[in-house]
């Protein structure tokens, strides 16, 4: 069984987990997480806002993001999915702007039966991942980690959100997604400012003012991000 500590070898553990970091105190999270309730039932509360989690619930912490659990019955487990910050960088490659955010501002959801038998199926590949050796281990668990982080942003936008289809994005809203698209497709051969600017016919300086106004990069910043992230998928399939 591989060691119940991240590395650059070991990037992801799974594992069944009561939560206990998080009962005496907040607990900062560093990496992706992804927990299952199993049995029993706590209240979670996630950057101040409680959550009641029972069997079928399912949370998605990131980053920064800080959990309490004050209360919690005696029987209280969950099934838990860790994984360190460069696989849920890549595992949410090319997602938009506004999934993490929308994630993040709802982050726990009950399943329905099926949507459960699905995730719970998602979660038994990554354990038989978890203790094989397999040289592409890393790309299939963060191809199930998208799976999972698509299909709880799908709840939240049927069951939350209206589907941001039918939002009316500002102009700068537009010409930042216009940006994204671009770099994402022409990055590796493209690496200024300037080409992406002109593409979308606004100076280099609008296009900053844009980028640091949405997300608070330059653009430079995020040029550079996406093809260091380009060159990590390339080398995993190397």
């Amino acid at each position: 069984m591989t060691p119940d500590i991240l590395s650059e070898d070991n990037p992801f553990i799974i594992k069944e987990s009561r939560l206990s970091i998080a009962y005496e105190k907040p607990f900062t999270l560093q990496g992706g997480a992804v927990a299952l309730c199993e049995r029993g039932h706590a209240t979670l509360v996630i950057n101040g806002t409680p959550y009641e989690f029972s069997p079928g619930s399912e949370a998605n912490i990131f980053t920064g993001m800080t959990l309490y659990i004050p209360e919690h019955s005696d029987d209280f487990k969950t099934l838990l999915f860790y994984c360190s910050q460069d696989m849920l960088e890549m595992a949410q490659w090319k997602f938009e702007s506004f999934f993490f955010n929308d994630l993040s501002s709802h982050p726990v959801h009950k399943h329905s039966k099926e949507t459960g038998n699905a995730t719970r199926a998602c979660f038994t590949m990554i354990e038989a991942c978890y203790s094989e050796d397999n040289r592409y281990k890393r790309i299939i668990v963060t191809n199930l980690l998208r799976n999972l982080l698509l299909s709880a942003y799908d709840k939240i936008q049927r069951n939350v959100n209206e589907p941001k289809k039918e939002q009316t994005k500002t102009r700068k809203e537009e010409l930042y997604d216009k940006f994204i698209e671009k770099v994402a497709k022409h990055c590796i051969h493209h690496h200024d400012v300037e080409y992406y600017a002109g593409r979308l016919d606004i100076s280099p300086r609008y296009l900053g003012t844009i980028t640091r106004e949405i997300d608070g990069q330059s653009p430079k910043d995020i040029i550079d991000t996406y093809i260091v992230q380009e060159i990590k998928i390339l080398l995993s399939f190397s």
